[in-house]
């Protein structure tokens, strides 16, 4: 085994974690993010196209995207928390991060998952390359 597989095997990218604050606010709050996997990007991907089978109709849901981002990949505060829904008066976690957070704050948490998960590149641009 090389160097490369011994440092990946022992750096799993399962738990890979960061604390981050998003300014504003909620400048003094940290909330606590997990990096998304291949598997899970690859997922969530497949789920914001719509109009998969027409090129010419076929649309990247960024907005789908976003929402997956954050529920999925955020730990704390955790929005899937049964107890915490039910304080909030909410159905489900969607929801809940409609209405604990602004447009622009779901935004810069799903940007923090994605650079946390390796891209470097603007959100934007990666979306541009899913539609192509």
């Amino acid at each position: 085994m090389n160097a490369l597989q011994q440092f990946l095997t022992k750096n799993s990218v399962d738990n890979l974690t960061e604390e981050v604050v998003l300014g504003g606010r909620l400048k003094d709050f940290k909330f606590k993010i997990k990096a998304l996997t291949g598997n899970q990007y690859n997922d969530f991907q497949a789920l914001c196209i719509e109009n998969p089978n027409s090129p010419k109709k076929r649309r990247f849901n960024i907005k789908k995207f976003n929402e997956l981002l954050v529920v999925n990949c955020v730990i704390e505060p955790n929005f899937k928390d049964p107890e915490w829904l039910k304080e909030l008066g909410v159905p489900d976690a969607t929801s809940a991060v409609y209405k604990t957070l602004l447009a622009g704050e779901i935004t810069d948490l799903a940007e923090k998952i994605l650079r946390l998960s390796g891209f470097d590149r603007d959100i934007e641009e990666e979306m541009e390359e899913v539609k192509n």
